[in-house]
């Protein structure tokens, strides 16, 4: 009886022992897929502000600011194709100034491709259709 006894006192371990080991394991599987999520985020987050800064900066050189605009700003609406070519340009949020509004919407529209990550889910999750603000200062 007191060997049943024992011997089921040391199944008892062994199947806690086991059962702490697949905790950790899963742990640390958890710690290491957390990680590449942010590791991913990151690279994410970097390529968008990348692609970002690259199309402002085309639309920047083709914008042809009309005089006295300090202190204006449009909001354009941009849909690209996964190839990077203009679907369509539109006003989202106005300066108050059509001239102006249009200055900056005829720029975004006489560019036929824009610079755009090959990665095709940042492309629909960012660049697909977004929004970018333009104003002299930037």
């Amino acid at each position: 009886m007191a060997r049943q006894a024992q011997e089921k006192v040391l199944l008892e371990k062994m199947r806690k022992l086991e059962e702490d080991r697949l905790l950790e394991a899963k742990a640390a599987e958890e710690k290491a897929r957390q990680a590449e999520l942010e590791a991913t985020h990151a690279f994410e987050v970097s390529e968008v502000e990348r692609f970002m800064a690259a199309i402002k900066r085309k639309v920047q050189t083709r914008w042809r600011i009309p005089p006295k605009s300090t202190g204006l700003s449009v909001t354009l609406t941009i849909e690209l194709l996964p190839s990077g070519e203009l679907k369509a340009v539109g006003i989202k949020s106005t300066s108050g100034n059509p001239v102006y509004d249009r200055s900056a919407e005829h720029a975004a529209s006489s560019i036929s491709t824009y610079p755009v990550p090959d990665d095709v889910n940042i492309f629909d999750r960012h660049f697909r259709k977004f929004s970018m603000r333009f104003s002299p200062v930037d």
